[in-house]
């Protein structure tokens, strides 16, 4: 009886990894297809090489399957319903003694699998992803203005709502943080204003 419950198993498991191949590929295709046009343009000003778009698209490909792989799953294990209805399989199975709740084990397990990966590529992967793929589209560009690399972001200014302080930065670092020529304002309890002006500023020790 075991034997042929996990034979069962791989069969149902074939039956749903086969198609779930083929719309991952295809999503993924029309997916990068889609893209790769819309951005032609944008991918030629950074004066990108073949390869670095390939490598560019190697990059952001976890961002992708977050997107397209829960749609895949969906149309894999609903085709490979019908097709065992089809078939009248879930009638054989059901006439075996077999109950539907386990003929969904191979199918809730690999929910859970893909699951467990979507929550670890968003939290672990995606965002390193995005910076990688950042990096790649500046990293034919010329050096920014004041001879700042292209990890600089030049005339940065905000506004910390949370401590009420005005920043204006002339040049900030993506990566490293270090700012140069930072001016802060805030006012004080009895209504005067106060500003601090330095030539460079550096995040050190968390603060």
């Amino acid at each position: 009886m075991i034997d042929r419950m996990r034979l069962l198993d791989r069969y149902c498991l074939r039956e749903l990894t086969v198609p779930l191949g083929y719309c991952l590929g295809g999503f993924l295709v029309f997916w990068v297809s889609f893209d790769l046009l819309s951005d032609l343009h944008i991918f030629q000003q950074c004066d990108l090489s073949p390869g670095d778009i390939v490598e560019y698209y190697m990059v952001v490909l976890p961002e992708l399957l977050v997107t397209v792989l829960p749609v895949s799953l969906l149309l894999a294990l609903l085709y490979a319903l019908t097709n065992h209805a089809r078939h009248q399989e879930l009638t054989a199975m059901r006439s075996a003694g077999v109950s539907l709740w386990r003929v969904s084990v191979p199918y809730f397990s690999v929910g859970a699998v893909f699951g467990v990966g979507l929550f670890l590529l968003n939290e672990v992967v995606v965002p390193d992803s995005a910076e990688a793929s950042r990096k790649i589209l500046v990293r034919h560009q010329p050096a920014a203005q004041g001879g700042f690399g292209p990890e600089w972001q030049v005339g940065l200014a905000f506004h910390n709502e949370r401590d009420n302080r005005i920043w204006n930065v002339g040049a900030y670092n993506r990566e490293s943080g270090e700012m140069r020529s930072p001016a802060v304002e805030w006012r004080l309890g009895d209504g005067t204003r106060k500003r601090l002006v330095a030539e460079r500023a550096v995040r050190t020790n968390g603060v």
